[in-house]
């Protein structure tokens, strides 16, 4: 009897470690997909700065390129105005 009642609880125990065994492995899987997104994170926090560098550099392109788009436009209105008014002559 005593022996049976050993034979279970070692049974009982192996059950156990096999399920410990088995949540162990789900945590490490699951451990390891956290860290792959905390490095992928690392990097995309690490192109930030030069995102925003290039943004400003890209903002101020485009306020060069307005202010010529005025320049040229104020230029071809006085160009006009000064041919109508040969033209009026």
């Amino acid at each position: 009897m005593c022996h049976c009642i050993q034979q279970e609880e070692i049974a009982s125990l192996r059950e156990q470690l096999q399920c410990m065994l088995r949540d162990n492995n789900i945590l490490k899987a699951g451990i390891q997909i956290q860290h792959e997104r905390n490095l992928e994170q690392e990097e995309k926090l690490k192109e930030v700065p030069q995102l925003n560098h290039f943004m400003s550099q890209c903002q101020e392109q485009i306020r060069k390129l307005e202010v010529l788009q005025l320049n040229k436009h104020a230029t071809s209105t006085s160009h006009t105005k000064v041919h109508y008014t040969e033209d009026a002559l």
